[in-house]
């Protein structure tokens, strides 16, 4: 047993753990290319958060950055895909397990997976931010979010049953706001785009 978890599941974890890592590293390198820096990466057991000193400025960069994390789990799937049909080292799929069958195939499993949960359209995936940089292109940044924001989520499947008139304030700005923002929503101020956006209460 002890053999089992330090020679096959503990490496594998680690190898995940990395592929988590670099994952969210495409944002934080991404976001860097438009001047915008990173003020931490965590790691947490369902995957990773890189948080932004804000959001970018257009939503076309918005749309880039949230994709360059999911580009690093495909370009390490083709290249896994490349390499086992090179070698012809595939093995069938229900022969795979966390911890058992070929480790290189189960690493391309988990990274394709990586990307199908991440482009999922909801607030925090990775998704929900392309769904609303699709939207910022032909409507208003705040309106755009706001659409999003009813996008149902694993965690929130109901999100129009959430306080519609809430208010908000950017502690960077002061910019206050009254509207709709589910909990899985990013809350992000429609001027100056930061993070730092505070609920107030829920309007009488």
């Amino acid at each position: 047993m002890l053999d089992f978890i330090l020679y096959s599941l503990l490496p594998f974890l680690f190898i995940l753990g990395f592929c988590v890592t670099i994952h969210e590293f495409g944002h934080a390198l991404s976001a860097a290319k438009f001047g915008i820096k990173t003020r931490d990466i965590t790691l947490l057991p369902i995957g990773g958060v890189a948080r932004l000193e804000r959001m970018p400025d257009k939503p076309i960069q918005e749309l880039w950055v949230a994709l360059a994390g999911p580009a690093v789990n495909i370009v390490i799937a083709v290249i896994l895909f490349a390499w086992l049909t090179i070698t012809k080292s595939w093995q069938p799929l229900d022969s795979l397990s966390v911890a058992g069958g070929s480790f290189l195939e189960r690493l391309m499993v988990v990274n394709i997976f990586l990307v199908v949960f991440n482009i999922l359209p909801a607030f925090p995936m990775d998704g929900g931010r392309v769904l609303r940089a699709l939207l910022a292109l032909k409507l208003e940044y705040t309106r755009a979010t706001l659409a999003q924001a009813r996008v149902p989520s694993p965690r929130n499947p109901r999100p129009q049953d959430e306080n519609k008139d809430a208010e908000f304030v950017c502690v960077r700005c002061g910019q206050r706001w009254t509207g709709f923002f589910s909990q899985n929503a990013e809350r992000t101020c429609p001027q100056c785009r930061s993070n730092s956006v505070r609920w107030l209460r829920p309007k009488p």
